[in-house]
């Protein structure tokens, strides 16, 4: 009976361990690659973090700018619309000077080239609001036709 022989394990030969050694080699220059990648990366990382902080600081600033400089004009518009509403007013008592010196609204309207309807609500709002306060509104006028009508 012959037995049966069993496959030779194979030897390294020193062709084989020199192969080896230049395949860990090359894996020690990969890693080494590896480190130096990450290490530039780790770099770029933190200069973007840190300019992400910057425009976040910047678009706060911008935003804090903003709300001030809408604040700003928003007090401007206010005292604007105050001085307009003051020389409308000095507006409407110079029309009602003239359309109590005998203009009409037509008139006034053509001199002015303001709308009749708003030269009459002009006229309107620049009367005083009380009776009392125009003259000769409620007092009886002087002539023939003030006389009491009462026996005394």
């Amino acid at each position: 009976m012959t037995a049966e022989k069993k496959p030779r394990r194979t030897r390294r030969t020193a062709s084989g361990a020199d192969e080896l050694t230049a395949l860990r080699a090359r894996r020690a220059e990969l890693d080494a690659r590896d480190v130096e990648r990450r290490r530039r990366e780790d770099a770029a990382l933190e200069r973007y973090a840190r300019a992400a902080g910057e425009v976040r600081k910047a678009r706060a600033a911008a935003e804090a700018r903003t709300v001030e400089l809408e604040r700003r004009a928003a007090a401007e518009r206010d005292k604007a619309m105050e001085v307009e509403r003051e020389q409308e007013a000095a507006q409407a008592a110079a029309l009602l000077e003239l359309h109590e010196l005998g203009r009409n609204a037509d008139d006034l309207a053509a001199l002015t080239g303001v709308p009749v309807k708003k030269v009459r609500a002009m006229i309107r709002a620049a009367r005083p609001t009380t009776a009392a306060a125009e003259p000769g509104a409620q007092e009886p006028k002087d002539g023939p036709d003030s006389a009491p009508t009462g026996t005394d």
